[in-house]
């Protein structure tokens, strides 16, 4: 019954989610074939498989939160005369089914003449707030037709347009005013959106409700001291209140008011046992206090709360624009992570539960107030008055000298960022001594902005405790002619009545609980003040501009010129002289301008590199760029490695999306892991060709079998630890122990090894051979040329579709272009041009690159 209403949903979905395109373009990438039964649920006979691909026509996709649908295209590309079926199904990433779209799967029907079909997918605007999130949408069990080896899955990308925390300050920071909005409000905007997420917000109402608990015991523990004063330990206490309450006036006629303290003993005639009871009474609750804290521990605040805030800042760093991303300083990313989250959350979220918890407090604190002597309400009414103006009144202050500590911090781990990153040339220049000084100097403005922020705190916390004393003192000097036995009951002339021992002392605890609470919520304002610049400073992060809208309109724009581009070229290259003409569509430079300051649109404060480029280059080739100092060479690359984009009137580049693009820069990153994981990256060994093809890679790059033995020899890639280089203790680090035996060259074939191992379709690269000698220079650019020619590196030679490989790169020197299919120069004043290779020598690359 499951498999049969499941294989009912997946027609359904199909029929409802997929409509079909006019298009008739071919294109094909490595493949495997697997056959499935017919979209009835009965196995049928097996097409025949047709020489066609069926894929993806790009790699990621990109929509926004409130489009309500996304259409992702599949293409079939080859031979398009018969029947070809494939399955289809979203998969979960860092966006979740239900939560940001619906999920499908189904069985794809092209039929005959059919090349093209688009999915449909729920996007869900929830309220929920994220940088961006992305799931995937799988292919598999082709039939008729090949799967693409890569783009058999593509990703989604979804973007939350929203301001951070809310579109309430949209105007601040349009108007970049983000530090003129008022705390409160920021605050404000900011637990809301942390109740919109469905964990936080029962999580919340768990911990309040929780804390009430504890508000009850408070309450209680007041009344069992005043029962056991007043009935059980007092001499006649029993019946005295038995009397008082038959006789429900005082002296003159007038009320004595309600209690709630019971007025028998709870073991009548026998004080012992009522004592007992008490005490149980006292002790029992407040084991069930310590199991709700317990409890508390688990639950998913603050954690999650920090969660969120902390990867949606990666997340839009990650997705920040290029230009703007060089200038946010790597310690005030970090501490925006570390310090600024934890003090908005556990300063600020957390504190202002623990505000609601004391406020229950003072509501049942009130109630035995009104209940025993109403005189002892002056403080709830005074207190708050005159700490509110105190609190309106150091606002800016405190909030100042706590931004300026915090800028102080920043400098520091700034300070210490630097001085480990530039220790060769400190110590190459004998820089150590003026290193110190600095960072000493650094360290002495720093505790002298935190003394002055100690300063402001200490008189900001110095007030509660102050008016607690003040009033304390006052009752006790005006109230103790109102005891029984010790005054007449009036004060200044005026009958007030008269109060048990019992009433005064708890009455006393009650203003010193009163104060103490008065006091713990004006220390909790005063932490979730402080809380309000790091809230700022968060959120001038969150809105950031980011590069998605702007890459979601490139993309777009992409596979509307790319299926222009695939019917252009299939009408003008003959059937017969390629099975997939598609092979034939160009990659160009339309129009072409930069100047730094327009990576997305900006406005230009510099100087134009380059003005009005076009070229056409063929897939399949070698292309080699080389230019003077300054000329744009690494820009262009970085333009079309898609790590910049053009501004929206600087013209436009043209890759067929169905290509993947892989930047790499010259410089070689090593993340910490092991050598194989620096290989693989994201990706697992069997999707990459398997262990063999990596060990064979890298030995054709020029590592050697020994050291290749010792790197690839245990299952994440650690140097074995009979190598005498490690350490002899065994710890995370220990899968870093290669990086130590590496030289420049090592890193430099280690980058290549990634580059050949993932296989991209169109590889961007700056100046690949920059750090091997003469000897090695010659075979690495060669092995470039040969993962063009062979479209790729290690593959088997036989049942695997290839397409053409494409590299771009820079060169400085005549050696690096003899390799080439095309040489390109570049200049400021003549633009992109051709060389001719025949026309290539020393002496005329000597002139170009002068």
């Amino acid at each position: 019954i499951f498999l049969g209403l499941r294989h009912m949903g997946n027609m359904m979905s199909s029929s409802a989610r997929c409509c079909s395109v006019p298009e008739t373009t071919p294109l094909i990438d490595e493949v495997e074939l697997r056959l499935f039964d017919t979209q009835d649920g009965r196995p049928g006979p097996p097409l025949p498989t047709a020489m066609s691909v069926t894929q993806f026509s790009c790699e990621t996709f990109y929509c926004q939160e409130d489009e309500s649908v996304m259409e992702v295209d599949i293409v079939r590309f080859g031979d398009c005369e018969g029947t070809a079926r494939c399955r289809y199904a979203t998969e979960d990433a860092t966006a979740r089914a239900g939560i940001h779209y619906g999920s499908i799967s189904g069985v794809l029907e092209f039929k005959p003449g059919e090349s093209m079909k688009i999915l449909k997918v729920d996007i869900i605007n929830n309220e929920v707030w994220n940088a961006a999130v992305e799931f995937g949408i799988v292919l598999s069990e082709s039939q008729g037709t090949h799967l693409g080896k890569y783009l058999y899955r593509c990703n989604v990308r979804i973007i939350d347009n929203d301001y951070w925390p809310s579109n309430a300050i949209k105007d601040a920071v349009e108007n970049k005013a983000i530090d003129q909005i008022p705390g409160p409000l920021l605050m404000y905007e900011y637990v809301k959106l942390l109740l919109r997420e469905p964990d936080i917000r029962m999580d919340t109402i768990k911990n309040v409700l929780l804390d009430q608990f504890k508000n009850i015991y408070f309450f209680m523990t007041l009344y069992l001291q005043l029962y056991l004063v007043d009935v059980v330990l007092a001499t006649g206490g029993e019946e005295r209140r038995l009397e008082e309450s038959e006789g429900g006036e005082g002296e003159g006629g007038e009320e004595t008011g309600f209690s709630l303290v019971p007025e028998v003993l709870l073991f009548p005639g026998n004080k012992e046992k009522t004592a007992i009871a008490v005490a149980a009474m006292y002790f029992i609750p407040y084991l069930i206090t310590y199991c709700i804290d317990q409890y508390k521990c688990f639950l998913c605040i603050p954690g999650a709360a920090r969660r969120a805030v902390q990867t949606n800042i990666m997340l839009k760093f990650l997705h920040c624009r290029e230009d703007l991303r060089m200038h946010i300083l790597q310690s005030e990313l970090t501490m925006a992570v570390i310090r600024d989250v934890l003090e908005v959350v556990d300063m600020g979220y957390v504190k202002v539960l623990e505000v609601i918890r004391i406020l229950g407090k003072l509501g049942l604190a009130l109630l035995f107030i009104l209940a025993e002597n109403r005189m002892a309400t002056i403080p709830l009414v005074v207190y708050p008055i005159i700490l509110s103006i105190w609190f309106v009144a150091r606002e800016k202050k405190t909030t100042h000298a706590i931004e300026r500590r915090a800028k102080d911090q920043d400098k520091i781990v700034q300070k210490v960022d630097e001085l480990v990153t530039n220790i060769r040339l400190i110590s190459d220049f004998s820089l150590k001594d003026y290193a110190a000084d600095s960072f000493a100097n650094q360290i002495d403005k720093y505790h002298e902005s935190e003394s002055d922020a100690c300063s402001v705190v200490v008189t900001n916390l110095f007030v509660a405790p102050f008016l607690t004393v003040v009033f304390v003192s006052a009752f006790m000097a005006l109230s103790a002619s109102l005891v029984e036995g010790v005054g007449d009951g009036y004060l200044f002339g005026t009958k007030i009545g008269i109060i048990s021992l019992g009433t005064f002392l708890a009455t006393i605890n009650v203003f010193k609980e009163v104060g103490a609470e008065l006091e713990e919520i004006f220390n909790e304002v005063l932490e979730i003040q402080m809380s309000w610049g790091p809230l700022r400073a968060i959120t001038r992060l969150m809105n950031m501009e980011g590069d998605l809208l702007l890459r979601r309109s490139i993309n777009r724009q992409r596979r509307k010129e790319g299926r222009e581009q695939r019917e252009t070229i299939r009408l003008t290259v003959k059937s017969e002289a390629t099975h997939f003409p598609v092979d034939k569509v160009r990659i160009q430079l339309n129009s072409l301008s930069f100047a730094f300051g327009t990576l997305a649109g900006g406005k230009v404060d510099g100087a134009r590199l380059f003005n009005g480029v076009s070229a056409a280059f063929s897939q399949g080739e070698l292309h080699t760029i080389v230019g003077g100092h300054r000329s744009g060479k690494s820009t262009l690359l970085r333009l079309l490695g898609q790590l910049f984009c053009p501004g929206e009137n600087d013209g436009s580049i043209f890759v067929p999306p169905h290509l993947r693009i892989l930047h790499v820069a010259r410089e070689t990153t090593v993340l910490r892991a092991s050598f194989l994981e620096n290989i693989l990256l994201k990706s697992k060994a069997e999707r990459v060709g398997g262990i063999d093809r990596i060990r064979k890679i890298c030995l054709r790059v020029g590592f050697k079998a020994a050291t290749l033995d010792n790197l690839l020899s245990s299952p994440r890639g650690e140097v074995p630890e009979t190598s005498t280089a490690l350490p002899p203790e065994a710890s995370d680090d220990h899968a870093l122990a290669w990086v130590s035996l590496f030289s420049m060259s090592d890193f430099a074939r280690l980058s290549l090894v990634r580059v050949f191992v993932m296989n991209p379709e169109v590889l961007v690269v700056h100046h690949p051979a920059v750090f091997f000698d003469e000897s090695e220079r010659p075979h690495i650019l060669r092995l470039l040329r040969e993962h063009v020619e062979q479209q790729g590196l290690e593959l088997p030679k036989e049942g695997v579709l290839r397409r053409p490989r494409t590299v771009f790169m820079s060169a400085s020197k005549f050696e690096e272009c003899t390799e080439a299919h095309r040489v390109w120069h570049l200049s400021t004043q003549e633009g992109l041009n051709e060389i001719e290779k025949k026309d290539l020598n020393i002496r005329k690359i000597a002139d170009l690159l002068a």
